[in-house]
């Protein structure tokens, strides 16, 4: 469905409240949503962005429909001069906002690069994925990583680097990763939290 209308804002909020409950399952810390959609590299577990997915799989449907002579999507990306190179950065104001599907494509497909001849539909359709995400990230102007900003002066690519390519279970994985993230429901860091300021013989962690 994702490929053919722009995914309702109130479905993608259902799917993300779904997928970060199955996460957390009520965990008193967690790790914020826009963390675990950041790469592996930088911290997150790469966990998919369901609005920069559903409008990946709306823009590569159009343009692959328009690439196709005679359709009646070559026809109206023709007519908006969409079937070319798009200018970057785009003149959303030259087309008409009841049109949503084709003002986005034009605003979005400004900034992801042509498909080349040797890339296959997946490859192209997660680079289109992975530059929306991006642009999402800076208009929301995500803040860093809490575990980063408390300690500046590690070397946090070699730690996720390390999480990533250590050979163990994956249970074993997100273990250390909650440890590396400092949310493990620890005494010390539940006195840390202003919702649980008690004293620390007083703390159960079990």
């Amino acid at each position: 469905m994702a490929q053919v209308l722009p995914a309702p804002r109130l479905c993608i909020q259902y799917i993300t409240t779904a997928v970060t409950y199955f996460i957390w399952r009520g965990a008193t810390f967690r790790v914020p949503i826009a963390t675990l959609h950041s790469r592996r590299t930088d911290g997150g577990l790469e966990l998919l962005d369901i609005a920069a997915k559903c409008r990946a799989l709306l823009l590569s449907r159009m343009y692959v429909q328009g690439a196709r002579p005679g359709s009646v999507m070559a026809a109206c990306l023709r007519n908006w001069f969409l079937n070319k190179c798009l200018l970057n950065p785009p003149k959303a104001a030259a087309y008409p906002t009841q049109m949503v599907h084709v003002r986005a494509y034009a605003i979005d497909m400004s900034y992801v690069p042509t498909p080349r001849s040797e890339d296959i539909p997946k490859l192209w359709r997660r680079r289109i994925y992975w530059v929306l995400h991006t642009m999402a990230v800076a208009a929301a102007s995500v803040r860093p990583l809490r575990i980063v900003t408390l300690h500046p002066n590690h070397d946090w690519s070699r730690i996720w680097r390390n999480l990533i390519t250590a050979c163990i279970p994956d249970a074993v994985r997100s273990t250390w990763y909650m440890a590396i993230h400092d949310i493990m429901p620890t005494k010390e860091r539940l006195q840390d939290c202003p919702h649980c300021k008690r004293p620390l013989y007083l703390l159960r962690t079990d």
